[in-house]
């Protein structure tokens, strides 16, 4: 049984605390489901409507459960200092993943490009403005996932149910996407297994956010596929020619919908997960990571402290 030094933590964890902050994270998301009906009521279809409704109801929603534990936002992985840094730093390894991915699809899955019209300028625009409007609703889904209720989860069931949790609920908002499938759904589960690890390791929404965003980016401008099953945008100066074996390369999908995301999202959750960076900024905390959850002492960055969760 698992168990956690009371002093560090707001209340001990017991099962009369376990119940407590499963119900409120259940109350979360009932709330952020009421917040973001109410926003989303005029039915807007513009991808960057949408993500700010989400982010907004999410931001809400967190400010009132905070709110009632008398914590603030950057117990939640919400820190304003050094938020830029951990926001670039993660769509640098959002990047990276999704380009293995990427060139796993290409070399194995006979994914292949050719010169469509445009020039430099109009690219780059075009990457800006890509970036620009998947930035938001990306944070809007850490928020919701990453935010209070994995941190709320963590403190009285561990990591491990918090992350088997959060990551379900993140598959199951994109199942009713297009062309969603199994492979799909398991890929988006575990992105979210990735980007969970990444915000225990890290002690920050903004390093999974800006990791969220640079998967999302990669896929849809970079390599110029539907992303989760949606087509956002057309990149100028290349088409793809040949969306090879689909079982690899995802095909209508996108990139989540083939064994080369599975490959590189299970790489990209061990490279963080085991390795020895991403670290803490001292805006989350002066130390602790995600240590592998085989061991018997799991030190877990959650809202500024150190909780160390041992095996009984």
């Amino acid at each position: 049984m698992r168990r956690a030094f009371a002093r560090l933590l707001p209340f001990a964890v017991t099962r009369g605390t376990r119940v407590t902050d499963g119900a409120r994270a259940i109350g979360f998301f009932l709330l952020f489901l009421f917040l973001a009906g109410l926003f989303l009521a005029r039915g807007s279809e513009a991808v960057v409507v949408q993500g700010a409704a989400m982010l907004l109801a999410a931001l809400l929603a967190t400010g009132v459960m905070v709110r009632t534990e008398g914590l603030a936002l950057a117990a939640v992985g919400l820190p304003l200092t050094g938020a830029l840094s951990d926001l670039f730093r993660g769509l640098a390894l959002g990047t990276l993943v999704a380009m293995l991915a990427v060139l796993l699809a290409a070399g194995a899955g006979g994914l292949r490009w050719e010169r469509a019209p445009g020039g430099l300028i109009e690219y780059g625009a075009t990457g800006l403005w890509t970036l620009a409007i998947l930035l938001v609703p990306a944070t809007a889904e850490e928020v919701v996932f990453r935010g209070y209720p994995m941190r709320t989860l963590a403190r009285s069931w561990g990591p491990a149910m918090a992350l088997m949790v959060t990551s379900a609920g993140f598959a199951a908002l994109h199942g009713w996407n297009p062309e969603v499938g199994l492979l799909a759904l398991g890929n988006i589960g575990l992105a979210g297994l990735f980007l969970g690890v990444l915000l225990l390791k890290t002690g920050s929404l903004w390093w999974a956010s800006g990791a969220h965003a640079g998967w999302n980016v990669t896929s849809a401008y970079v390599a110029d596929l539907p992303l989760s099953g949606l087509r956002i945008v057309d990149s100028p100066m290349l088409e793809v020619a040949d969306g090879g074996r689909t079982w690899i390369t995802g095909g209508s999908f996108g990139l989540e919908g083939g064994v080369a995301a599975t490959v590189a999202l299970c790489v990209g959750t061990a490279a963080v997960g085991l390795g020895r960076g991403p670290t803490p900024s001292r805006a989350a905390m002066a130390r602790g990571s995600l240590a592998p959850l085989a061991k018997r002492s799991v030190p877990v960055v959650v809202g500024g402290n150190s909780w160390a969760l041992e095996e009984e």
